[in-house]
């Protein structure tokens, strides 16, 4: 499997958790192959995850959670909802 940073495979990882945990609660049920835990998401659909988050980041749309720039806003769901 190829590698990248650390940070990216755990904002990619973050991604992916709080996505399926919050699809059925907005009716939509996701793909039997990517609903299992990150370690065990199939190896291409992790590299489109990484690479995702790389450009990103490279972007400026989302922020490294080290970054002391970095708000609160910046990773995770904590306490909020959608919809």
């Amino acid at each position: 499997m190829p590698s990248w940073p650390a940070d990216v495979d755990a904002i990619a990882r973050r991604f992916h958790e709080t996505y399926e945990q919050l699809a059925p609660s907005l009716g939509y049920a996701t793909r039997f192959d990517s609903a299992v835990p990150w370690d065990d998401v199939p190896e291409r659909n992790r590299l489109l995850m990484a690479q995702t988050v790389t450009v990103l980041l490279v972007e400026g749309v989302i922020r490294r959670p080290e970054d002391p720039e970095a708000d609160d806003q910046s990773m995770g769901t904590e306490g909020r909802r959608f919809g």
